[in-house]
């Protein structure tokens, strides 16, 4: 009866597998003028992603594409420049952003003192500048 029961279980554990995820493709293409590094970090599987990409431009992008797992990430911009110590750096760190990454994306980014003209379609994101404050606050000349 013993062996019965486990070759029961053992064909259970053999029939019921857990079914792999499959990754998704995530492209980046750097408009930006400079080296960039995108982190992802992921809500439900907890992976953790770092990616540094070329320097692109508006006339010579560079593209990029890498295999992520289906996921939510929080996704974090850096821009890397050299520090100048006179002017000090002219790209701040952006916000994080809840990415959802559930299907093919394309994030496109663009120079970090260039206002985005729209964000484009769901599965394009664009990031780049951020508007002015409203209100003004700026000094004359």
């Amino acid at each position: 009866m013993n062996k019965y029961w486990i070759a029961l279980v053992l064909y259970t554990v053999w029939f019921i597998k857990p079914t792999p995820i499959a990754p998704v493709t995530l492209k980046v293409i750097n408009r930006s003028g400079m080296e960039i590094a995108l982190q992802l970090d992921g809500a439900v599987l907890g992976e953790s992603y770092y990616f540094k990409v070329p320097k692109g431009d508006r006339q010579l992008a560079t593209e990029v594409s890498y295999s992520v797992q289906r996921d939510d990430y929080s996704l974090q911009l850096y821009f890397l420049e050299n520090y100048d110590p006179v002017y000090g750096t002219k790209c701040s760190e952006s916000s994080t952003v809840w990415y959802p990454l559930q299907s093919q994306r394309t994030i496109t980014i663009l120079p970090c003192d260039e206002l985005m003209p729209n964000n484009g379609e769901q599965t394009f994101k664009k990031i780049g500048g951020e508007a002015p404050a409203k209100g003004g606050g700026g000094s004359a000349p």
